[in-house]
């Protein structure tokens, strides 16, 4: 490739995605922030190929002046333009997981997902942005990822809390009706899992200790993060509170230490957990309750039936 060819190469246009309108600070200040990486992506690409296609012509002039030439320059150019793309993609479905995700759960999205964007070649990108710097642009893959995504990482978390709650919690079943009561203004229902008393010369301040099975993520680790996923639903919040999330990480401490005494409590939010030698009763307010049968109806319904039956 002479100077003169590579002169005649379309030039990258730098600057806005193609299409977009000029942001204020203010507008931009308004963007989600998914969208606001997408445009800072968007135009670090753009500024990435221009430089990368202006490295090449100048290298091409030293070689022509030296009477030589090399067509691997044009290969490593184009190699460099597909690995930035492919990095972006990545980057930005990273992005998309977290913001659309709920609860702490991130949202499945896989990179294929976006191929129909640029198909048929999702990866040589080159060859679409030689004649439209455009065709390839991260604000189009974020609004494309956020048209299908965004609300349903929130349906995932919250399915995924019901169903624990569900197999976890007394409802149902042969002795569901003796595990749950009311007491005064409050729903209690009991949780037992395998107790064990520790020896005088295990260590710890407690008397008892809960077995390594119910320390397992399919134990009360488990439940507790469910459970502090309904109480953000019922409070109408889009995530679980902070105060909540420390009290959900405070109980795995506890529960890993395996070491209480009777009696002992500890709370989530709104409700308590009080623990006995193999049992513990977790007790709600009963407006709280009446929540958690709504809960659970609406996003465990199949699994709820199945208990009934």
């Amino acid at each position: 490739m002479t100077f003169e060819e590579n002169q005649h190469q379309p030039e990258l246009a730098l600057g806005p995605p193609a299409e977009a309108t000029p942001h204020t600070l203010d507008s931009i200040d308004a963007l989600d922030p998914g969208e606001q990486y997408a445009r800072a992506a968007e135009a670090g690409f753009r500024h990435f190929c221009a430089l990368a296609h202006h490295c090449e012509t100048c290298i091409q002039i030293h070689l022509e002046q030296q009477g030589e030439h090399s067509h691997k320059i044009r290969l490593d150019v184009r190699d460099a333009i597909d690995s930035a793309a492919k990095a972006t993609i990545g980057r930005i479905v990273r992005c998309a997981r977290l913001q659309f995700g709920y609860a702490g759960r991130e949202v499945p999205i896989d990179e294929s997902d976006i191929v129909e964007l640029f198909w048929p070649h999702p990866y040589r990108i080159h060859e679409r942005i030689e004649n439209n710097p455009a065709a390839f642009s991260p604000v189009k893959i974020w609004q494309h990822l956020r048209a299908k995504y965004a609300g349903s990482g929130r349906d995932l978390a919250l399915a995924d809390a019901a169903r624990v709650l569900v197999s976890k919690l007394p409802i149902g079943g042969r002795h569901g009706d003796r595990q749950i009561r009311q007491v005064g203004g409050l729903m209690v229902f009991d949780l037992w899992f395998r107790g064990e008393q520790r020896s005088s010369f295990s260590g710890g301040h407690g008397a008892y200790a809960i077995s390594m099975h119910e320390r397992s993520n399919d134990g009360m680790p488990a439940l507790a993060h469910a459970f502090a996923t309904f109480l953000a639903w019922a409070s109408g919040l889009d995530d679980v509170p902070t105060d909540v999330a420390n009290e959900v990480g405070a109980l795995k401490q506890f529960i890993y230490g395996g070491s209480f005494d009777l009696r002992d409590k500890m709370t989530i939010g709104c409700s308590t957990l009080v623990f006995f030698k193999s049992k513990c009763e977790l007790k709600l307010p009963l407006n709280v309750a009446e929540k958690l049968n709504l809960f659970l109806a609406e996003f465990a319904a199949e699994q709820l039936a199945r208990r009934f039956e």
